[in-house]
């Protein structure tokens, strides 16, 4: 890149990120009033449906080919989430194409001639093989893991490699966990050093406390009120390394899979407006 040009920050998420925004669909999101807050570029990768895996290979990807960003900030979403590459389609693959590994999932995952093949994350769908044993005797299996730890775990490894090639290059690095990390933040590839966390107590996600601050008006979206949060909050971050600490509950209202009493109160001070 030109010594002129000024370097980017590097966003990449779901929809929470691309954004999706019910109340004003073509208002900025989050990453673009950003942009406006520190008055830096930011180049917004992230796309509807994305899974974690997806999202921050593409980070890896990026930096093995570019050097234009100081920050990357990645929005993990929901475990469930795993894409996976279609037989034929993996054949668009062309090595040292970056723009053939970076996938957008927006449209294309919608399609028969999709480069992937998305599990939705609404529900724990599962893997099934067959299997056969003479003919024609033949039956299903149910294969992988249900509790997701292997995923949330891969990621981790994931985002530890892209943490050391961002301590290589003098990038910052924030993560930002919209779903619970749970137990699995005791597994040593989650030890990173804690200004890489947006969330203090990352054991439990953003997503509930976003929910308690702001309306979700398509059940799983957030209004407009709540990109300028997260925007004021991200260049908080950016500027002053400070980070948020959420309620030790996990609440989980997506798509009201499970009934709450409640939704806890958020008075403690520091997350006042």
């Amino acid at each position: 890149m030109s010594q002129n040009q000024p370097k980017k920050i590097l966003v990449n998420g779901c929809s929470h990120t691309r954004a999706l925004i019910p109340d004003n669909e073509d208002g900025p999101g989050w990453a673009e009033r950003l942009s406006e807050l520190l008055d830096k570029p930011v180049l917004n990768l992230a796309e509807d449906g994305k899974a974690n895996e997806q999202l921050v290979e593409e980070c890896i990807r990026y930096l093995v080919y570019k050097d234009d960003v100081d920050h990357i900030i990645i929005q993990l979403t929901q475990w469930q989430r795993i894409n996976l590459f279609r037989r034929k389609c993996s054949m668009h693959w062309e090595s040292g194409d970056l723009s053939s590994q970076i996938l957008r999932l927006q449209e294309d995952w919608h399609f028969n001639d999709c480069q992937y093949v998305k599990l939705p994350g609404l529900t724990a769908n599962d893997f099934q093989v067959r299997r056969h044993i003479g003919f024609p005797n033949e039956y299903s299996q149910l294969i992988g893991d249900a509790t997701y730890t292997q995923n949330r775990i891969v990621v981790g490894t994931l985002i530890h490699a892209l943490w050391n090639m961002c301590v290589q290059r003098d990038i910052k690095l924030t993560i930002i966990n919209y779903s619970p990390l749970g137990d699995v933040t005791e597994d040593p590839v989650w030890n990173l050093p804690e200004e890489c966390f947006l969330i203090r107590n990352r054991k439990y996600g953003l997503y509930n406390h976003l929910n308690w601050k702001f309306s979700v008006l398509d059940n799983f979206h957030f209004e407009e009120k709540a990109h300028d949060y997260i925007a004021k909050i991200m260049a908080d971050n950016y500027n002053n390394q400070t980070q948020i600490e959420v309620n030790e509950k996990n609440y989980d209202r997506i798509h009201n899979v499970v009934v709450l009493d409640d939704i806890f109160d958020y008075t403690n001070g520091s997350l006042a407006d």
